[in-house]
């Protein structure tokens, strides 16, 4: 399973020329550190500003106050402070210290990264992707994405590999989208790591090479990546990273599940509603079958979405719910699984917790029977 998701420099900023106190060997102490900055502050000094910013936003050596450092950001950032406007620019993002406004958002990350600003640029080029306070435009989305990726910015270089791996903005091109995976991968990057994985996995821009797989799935899953777990687990299972390991495969699908990935949370459900699944052995347990189903499907999981389902449906070491059941095929049916659009049909055909309806429940059963659904497709016959 590869990532491909866009991700945003989410990050507050740290505190800037902070580490000086490390560098000269002198303890770090936030309420002194503090108060010379305010010195400096109370002078114009825009760096300093913005560190008092830092100070009360996280709360060292003074109290946390929020409202106070979107006003000394504010001030840095009106001294021309790329950082701080950048930091502005979190802040409307996310409605802290000041009213949420993605306008204003944008604009500020676009101004910093203008001052040459990486993450700002990178930012932008999210927001271009997505409308974000802004016009949608993968092109643009696309060259800032180049900008923030050629200035060494990680998050940027991962994007970007997306960007030529879909042909977002650009022509697709998958040898440059691996390229600039690893660049990321170098520098850290979890998820940049796993799409690495995924592509030599895959054979996407290279030849396959599940060695190199393993590597950057093993490294990012040690960072704490859920997919890479699972995507480990996958290769334990199928024996591609020497004999099949299924002991290691539970263990690394376990951990994923553990780490909230739905996929991984739905095979552990599968595991426990029968004791062993794809020859994966554990415990028969329904009740914590259950409990990894819902975990799944509330993340959209068909799988897990239908079998939550079918146990409120027939009360399977669950109270028998049907109103819950309907609620829970309809949404698989909403994605288009055959078996819930037939379940949704007949729940309207019956008038089951929903009001009977033959003309709704036909137009379930027309679209599972479109997908091969033979039951669906009686029922077609027998409406009509």
């Amino acid at each position: 399973v590869g990532g491909e998701k866009f991700t945003m420099n989410l990050s507050f900023e740290k505190c800037t020329g902070y580490s000086v106190v490390l560098i000269l060997g002198v303890r770090a102490n936030h309420s002194e550190a503090f108060r010379w900055f305010e010195k400096a502050a109370g002078k114009g000094y825009p760096l300093s500003q913005y560190n008092i910013g830092y100070l009360y936003f996280y709360g060292n050596g003074v109290s946390q106050n929020t409202n106070k450092a979107v006003e000394w950001y504010q001030k840095a950032a009106e001294n021309g402070l790329a950082i701080a406007i950048y930091q502005m620019g979190m802040c409307y993002m996310n409605g802290i210290g000041v009213q949420k406004n993605d306008k204003k958002a944008f604009d500020a990350f676009l101004k910093s990264a203008e001052k040459g600003y990486t993450s700002g640029k990178n930012n932008v080029g999210i927001c271009y992707q997505n409308g974000i306070g802004t016009p949608r435009n993968e092109q643009k989305a696309f060259e800032w994405f180049v900008d923030a990726a050629i200035h060494n910015d990680m998050i940027g270089q991962n994007n970007l590999g997306i960007c030529y791996q879909q042909g977002w903005g650009t022509e697709k091109n998958e040898k440059k989208a691996l390229y600039w995976y690893l660049e990321a991968a170098k520098q850290g990057h979890e998820e940049a790591m796993n799409n690495a994985g995924f592509c030599y996995m895959n054979g996407i821009g290279t030849q396959i090479n599940l060695a190199n797989a393993y590597k950057w799935f093993k490294e990012a899953a040690e960072k704490g990546h859920a997919q890479s777990m699972h995507n480990l687990g996958v290769l334990y299972l199928k024996g591609e990273v020497g004999q099949q390991n299924k002991g290691e495969a539970l263990k690394w699908f376990t951990k994923a599940a553990e780490n909230g990935y739905a996929e991984s949370q739905a095979i552990l459900g599968m595991i426990h509603y029968e004791g062993y699944y794809e020859g994966l052995v554990g415990t028969k347990n329904r009740k914590l079958a259950f409990e990894w189903f819902v975990k799944a499907a509330e993340q959209g999981n068909l799988i897990a979405e239908m079998a939550v389902a079918q146990m409120y449906f027939l009360g399977e070491d669950v109270s028998l719910d049907y109103e819950k059941a309907f609620q829970w095929y309809m949404k698989a049916a909403e994605q288009g699984q055959a078996e819930a659009q037939y379940y949704v049909g007949l729940f309207y055909q019956e008038g089951l917790v929903v009001s009977k309806n033959l003309t709704t429940a036909l137009q379930w059963f027309e679209k599972a029977a479109a997908q091969g659904h033979q039951e669906a497709a009686k029922a077609v016959r027998g409406i009509r």
